[in-house]
């Protein structure tokens, strides 16, 4: 989904550092396995809401 200059896992928290755009993307599960993503672009803050992600 993402080519990812950058990538730490750590715990539940995914981070996605893509420098060519100069965005980060934060990936983080809860108990209701619903992920949240924070992108944030030219300091502009969006939350997106993926439901129903199933893990391995």
């Amino acid at each position: 989904m993402y080519k990812a200059n950058t990538l730490k896992i750590i715990n539940n928290e995914i981070e996605v550092k893509r420098e060519e755009l100069n965005e980060l993307v934060l990936i983080k599960s809860d108990k209701d396995l619903i992920l949240k993503l924070s992108v944030e672009l030219d300091g502009l803050l969006n939350l997106y809401y993926l439901e129903n992600i199933q893990h391995p």
